[in-house]
């Protein structure tokens, strides 16, 4: 289960929150807060706790303590804990911090209320408070940084960045700094005042920041012609060197502003920092881009001499522009690095085949994906930073598999939980609500992505914790049942529409899709309430879902069109791969159907193709539930292969394969996006074949298809300990070699394809296994084999679970049983199996 142990806060809280006093105008706004403490002696122990709305930077003597808190919305705010002993001494200490409030009437991430700023500090030196925040301590609106600037996206909200050096206010962090002039902070209330009700301890680790250097350095801009024995900028490539030696930028004419380019060679996210070691003045502007479409974000004016700047909030992208204008002298670069930031992964979890283009799209998958891993699952690291419910229920699942990542599931789960409307909505995002708006599948993904959670940690408590969240959920839906039982919508709530970015659905309202997810939804809760006891309410929600599976069946499907439509709308009628493909991997059609639907996936005449990598997802999950492996295969390496062969480094929001080639996203669209990483869940779970058959991996199935694979290769970590899978593949002979590696506690069912039909054995530990066998029988090869079973797709073991690690091997041969005696007769292939050969 999880390591990580939050915090507790203080034993009582004494501290108040405090800001700089009203003014006309409290947007972007920056604030440097101070105040002096005189201790006797260094203390042995030392502990403080702090937050603030929305970002601070902790400093204790100069030293960086932490920056932070996660994210949060005020009325259930986030509060860090440091012990802070080693930054403090005996004699005159200060405890300063930078804080950063989006501001109170300003539209934060898509319209998302941010709050007010304030700052609470509480320090206790073995066991005693000893410094709180209070209208003694010192604070002064930040001179260096411009408040009227513009925003950087419609989508994000965030603001861009002024900075004007010659108004920097020097050794503030200090002690012998002269505070005089600064004003009284502005309390604004004690523990728990509105808007910050309830403060909750920090229940995820520290992030995890990297120091990045360029892999190249470009000329942008040159005021000499070719051949000219001076240019712009000498020594660039000094910038790919963590050295003291200098790019040098010297502006050679008026009517041109040199440029750098800098390429960090993937798409980084983080704080970027650049290091001038002189200048005589001039502006820098920073651009950003996740491609060359760069957008102009940042500003710097210089003054003379060293100095270095950073922006306060987080950027992103691969490539930085930087523009020098009126620079009276020449400026010299001695570095530009990123501090990439994501949450602490380990990669636990691997997948490596003989195909390197499928281990390039899912090491290029575990990037984007730990990219989008920051304080909660993100949609986008640089355009929105927003918990989505429909970006967790993908997201979370990937992380599983690639990290073992469980912390910040549970966060994420929770902090949209918190959010819950009183009638029970869950809205679509976080980790602020957006007022007024709703996707109405994005409730349904919270409930289905609590379920995965549940399935692969086996984590009760949150279950129980959450499930009244759930079972409001689940009221809230049934509330909006028209006659017939479909959810409908009501004009006066302002519900919207996405199900994918480019769905190809017209109609807005009646969606299949939505219904669909739903249905899913509804049982996932009910098998929740099974797990907890809860049986009839298990049973009225299964109904409840067959229902509604019956009318969605008997609503949308059109005859002539042998499949799905997409709306109930006039203007419905469209087929997409969206709505039969969900509708196939949920189970919504009866089974002699499932082949029409199948057809709507596979035939481009029957439906648009998939263009958005968040739905394409789930189109191949139902292609494999429909036993079309190497379909589902093909679709991997075309789509996500294909924004590999473009140069992606990590995956597109959207990607259209018959583009013209060379063509990628424009800037409207993230390229890093979470949701768009599917292949990191599909590649081992379907072609390793390991998956949770019961909760937190109590049983696992092994079930590898290798398709026109050599060997595939996987580990999954759970619960229990790393699961571990080698499989090697004759193609020839379609035979196998597997070995498993299962941690204690851990049953396993292996589903081992045979070579032919009625021809081949299954050999364990070097020992034939015979088919459909049980008991004594099976046990004399290996006392933890508890029976065999035939299927259609090859032979089933089913292993008991046990104290101790155990390690499997196992292999297929081509053979046949002949007479009564059991003489085992090695066959070459030859023609005698009807099957056509898949190769």
């Amino acid at each position: 289960m999880s390591a990580y142990k939050p915090p507790k806060p203080p034993a009582r809280w004494e501290a108040q929150w405090i800001w700089h006093p009203p003014q006309e105008d409290m947007d972007n706004f920056h604030l440097l807060l101070r105040q002096e403490l005189l201790l006797d002696s260094t203390p042995e122990q030392a502990i403080c706790w702090v937050s603030a709305n929305s970002i601070y930077e902790l400093y204790i003597n100069g030293r960086c303590v932490g920056r932070g808190p996660s994210p949060s919305y005020p009325k259930w705010q986030y509060f860090d804990c440091y012990e802070v002993g080693e930054f403090l001494k005996q004699g005159p200490n200060v405890i300063a911090a930078h804080c950063y409030n989006f501001g109170p009437t300003m539209e934060s991430v898509l319209r998302q209320d941010p709050g007010p700023g304030g700052f609470l500090f509480q320090l206790d030196i073995e066991g005693q408070t000893v410094l709180v925040s209070d209208s003694s301590w010192g604070v002064l609106h930040d001179p260096s940084q411009q408040q009227r600037t513009e925003p950087i996206s419609g989508h994000r909200g965030g603001f861009k960045e002024v900075c004007d050096a010659n108004g920097e206010v020097t050794g503030w962090q200090q002690a012998e700094f002269d505070d005089s002039a600064w004003q009284p902070a502005h309390v604004l209330g004690v523990v728990g005042c509105e808007p910050w009700e309830n403060l909750i301890p920090r229940e995820i680790p520290p992030l995890r920041r990297e120091r990045i250097l360029p892999r190249d350095v470009f000329y942008h801009t040159c005021g000499r012609t070719y051949g000219a024995q001076r240019y712009d900028v000498s020594a660039p490539e000094a910038l790919r060197q963590d050295d003291d030696s200098c790019t040098v930028v010297e502006p050679l004419r008026p009517d041109f502003a040199p440029s750098l380019i800098v390429d960090f060679g993937v798409n980084t996210f983080g704080y970027y920092e650049i290091e001038i070691a002189d200048s005589a003045g001039g502006t820098i502007e920073i651009s950003y881009g996740e491609s060359l479409n760069l957008t102009l974000v940042d500003r710097f004016i210089m003054r003379p001499g060293p100095q270095t700047y950073r922006p306060f909030e987080r950027r992103g992208g691969r490539y930085l522009m930087l523009t020098f204008r009126d620079c009276p002298g020449p400026v010299k670069l001695r570095r530009v690095v990123c501090y990439r930031q994501s949450y602490p992964v380990e990669y636990r979890g691997q997948f490596r085949c003989s195909d390197e283009l499928l281990n390039r799209v899912w090491e290029i998958g575990r990037y984007t994906v730990q990219m989008c891993m920051q304080d909660h699952y993100e949609d986008c690291p640089w355009r929105e930073q927003t918990l989505y419910c429909g970006d967790l229920a993908v997201g979370a699942l990937l992380s599983y598999y690639a990290f073992g990542t469980q912390d910040l599931a549970r966060k994420s789960l929770r902090q949209l939980a918190r959010l819950q409307d009183k009638d029970g909505l869950i809205p679509p995002q976080g980790p602020a609500p957006w007022p007024g708006t709703c996707l109405p599948e994005y409730p349904a993904f919270w409930v289905i992505s609590l379920w995965d959670y549940y399935m692969h940690w086996a984590d009760k408590d949150l279950i129980e914790e959450l499930f009244p969240n759930v079972v409001r959920c689940m009221d809230w839906y049934a509330a909006h049942h028209d006659e017939v039982g479909l959810f409908a919508r009501r004009q006066s709530e302002g519900v919207s529409r996405f199900i994918d970015n480019l769905s190809n659905i017209p109609a807005e309202t009646q969606l299949a899709a939505e219904q669909i997810i739903y249905c899913q939804a509804v049982r996932c809760a009910a098998a929740m309430a099974e797990a907890l006891g809860g049986a009839q309410l298990s049973a009225d929600l299964n109904e409840r879902a067959t229902n509604l599976a019956a009318t969605i069946k008997r609503l949308f499907w059109r005859e002539g069109n042998q499949c799905l439509i997409d709306s109930l709308e006039p203007d419905g009628d469209t087929v997409t791969q969206i709505t039969n493909g969900l509708a196939l991997l949920y189970d919504i059609v009866r089974p002699e159907r499932r082949a029409a639907l199948i057809q709507v996936l596979l035939d481009p005449t029957k439906a648009p193709p998939m263009r958005a990598g968040y739905m394409n997802f789930y189109m191949v999950e139902a292609l494999v539930g429909a036993g079309l492996y190497r379909e589902a295969l093909e679709r991997i390496r075309e789509y996500w292969g294909g924004m590999i062969g473009r140069g992606a480094t990590t995956f597109w929001e959207t990607y259209d394969p018959e583009s013209p080639e060379g063509t990628i996203p424009q800037r409207l669209w993230s390229l890093c996006h979470e949701f768009c990483a599917g292949p990191v869940y599909s590649l081992p779970a379907h072609f390793a074949g390991i998956r949770a058959r019961k909760p937190g991996f109590a049983l696992v199935e092994f079930a590898p298809r290798l398709l026109d694979l050599d060997w595939v290769q996987a580990a999954v970590p759970t619960p229990r300990g790393e699961i571990r899978l080698i499989c090697r593949q004759n193609r020839q002979t379609k035979c196998l070699e597997l070995q498993v590696s299962l941690p204690p506690q851990t049953g396993a069912e292996i589903l081992i394809p045979l070579p032919g039909r009625d021809i081949g054995t299954v050999y364990l530990d070097g020992q034939p296994v015979p088919a459909d066998a049980e008991g004594e029988t099976v046990r004399k090869i290996k006392p933890a084999l508890a029976a065999t079973r035939t299927e259609a797709d090859g032979l089933r073991l089913h292993f008991d679970s046990g104290p101790d690690m155990k390690s499997l091997r196992l292999a297929t041969r081509r053979e046949r049983v002949l007479g009564t005696g059991g003489n085992i007769i090695t066959r070459p292939w030859g023609q005698w199996d009807a099957t056509p050969n898949p190769d």
